[in-house]
């Protein structure tokens, strides 16, 4: 039997350049080895868990441009159930720009757009495919309040919880 894994997270855009070296303020920099393609922390956990065997179901937010497109045509290719992919009207799928230092290390700029439209009432549509999943994640690309939900009804329903705290933020006791 497959595991059933309901994922509440986030789509990105990455937009990923080498640098030589940081920048200093105010200077451009020619930076090269371009790459556009899809990310976000719950994509990721979404795409990773469909290719090792389990049937997943994603609840995220992308926007009403033509960046949401890489979001449907990825989640196609790789299995995912789009039944929780909403398309949020007057808004844009969310953008993040990478820098790559020689030595391998990054930095990360996000603007979140969609994903800051995830919301309680969204997790709640999905309860159902919550309670029918063994293993409910989550991160913080997405609000508060709809990983605080998640987290509840996955834990309600006897799933294994997973929290990604990434990136980084103060955290209720109570979604712990």
């Amino acid at each position: 039997m497959r595991p059933r894994v309901f994922i509440t997270g986030s789509f990105v855009v990455g937009l990923t350049m080498r640098v030589p070296r940081v920048p200093v303020p105010g200077e451009t920099l020619i930076g090269d080895s371009f790459h556009m393609g899809p990310g976000g922390k719950g994509s990721n956990q979404a795409v990773g868990a469909a290719r090792l065997g389990a049937v997943v179901n994603l609840l995220a937010c992308v926007g009403d441009d033509r960046f949401a497109d890489m979001a449907t045509d990825l989640y196609t290719r790789e299995g995912l159930a789009m039944r929780h992919i909403h398309r949020v009207a007057g808004s844009y799928t969310a953008m993040g720009f990478v820098s790559l230092l020689p030595s391998g290390e990054n930095w990360i700029t996000l603007d979140m757009g969609a994903n800051l439209h995830t919301s309680p009432a969204h997790v709640e549509a999905a309860s159902a495919q919550i309670a029918a999943s063994n293993i409910v994640m989550t991160q913080f690309e997405v609000p508060p309040d709809a990983v605080a939900r998640t987290l509840q009804l996955g834990r309600a329903h006897g799933a294994l919880t997973i929290l990604n705290p990434a990136p980084a933020r103060p955290v209720s006791a109570g979604a712990l």
